[in-house]
């Protein structure tokens, strides 16, 4: 039995034979890694930042997502600049509040470097879908890092999914809250939020945390973490 993607250490909770072996090994409880919110701060200054400028030039111009602009004009740097931009005031805090929620988990397990990767993986790949569904001769635009936060959601949920067997419920409960109360202030980039969820998850999958037993020199059993595609990183 796991919380939260962490095995509880007890001899009166049924355990898997794995999570046994990681109790023996030493593998720490719960506890808050050092500075663990880095990544996730440094990205909500940076959405801050951008909103601040976005008085001084319009968004087309400061990069928000043009399908037209891409397919048509080869303005490919605007499947990553949407991610950092927003409307309105009404759309940057939902999704800061959501960012610093599932960034700060995500960072928790799987370090800064990952938590940056994974936002920025799922950003671009929730704009790429976006345009490609819309087509060239679509004249949508569209901001906001819902598709990258998605992309965390996701990651989460590999990540629960993944370590001993923890049920995700929490994290796919706060993901139909906020696709239903995203619905219901419509204007909803529904592809976007699809191509975010589907990259952070294959990003979860290939470069999230994975916990495997290892023999040290002594011949010991230690807890390391490989990544299913740590060679690429």
């Amino acid at each position: 039995m796991a919380f939260d993607g962490v095995p509880l250490c007890s001899a009166s909770v049924e355990v898997s034979s794995f999570t046994q072996l990681l109790c023996s090994a030493g593998w720490p409880r719960r506890r808050r890694r050092a500075h663990a919110d880095a990544a996730t701060n440094v990205l909500i200054c940076v959405n801050i930042g951008s909103f601040a400028l976005q008085s001084f030039l319009p968004l087309l111009a400061f990069g928000q997502r043009s399908t037209y602009a891409i397919l048509r004009r080869g303005e490919w740097w605007r499947l990553a600049t949407p991610m950092f931009l927003h409307s309105n005031l009404e759309h940057l805090l939902p999704n800061l509040c959501a960012l610093y929620n599932h960034g700060c988990h995500v960072e928790e397990g799987h370090g800064w470097w990952r938590t940056l990767l994974v936002y920025v993986l799922s950003g671009i790949g929730g704009n790429f879908l976006a345009a490609y569904m819309e087509g060239p001769a679509s004249n949508v635009v569209a901001v906001g890092a819902s598709g990258a936060i998605c992309g965390l959601e996701a990651a989460r949920v590999v990540d629960a999914v993944r370590h001993l067997g923890a049920r995700p419920e929490e994290v796919l409960r706060d993901i139909v809250i906020r696709e239903v109360l995203n619905k219901r202030l419509g204007n909803i980039d529904v592809h976007g939020h699809v191509g975010g969820y589907l990259t952070g998850f294959f990003a979860g999958v290939a470069f999230g945390r994975r916990l495997v037993l290892e023999r040290d020199a002594k011949g010991g059993l230690r807890v390391v973490d490989r990544p299913l595609l740590g060679f690429l990183l």
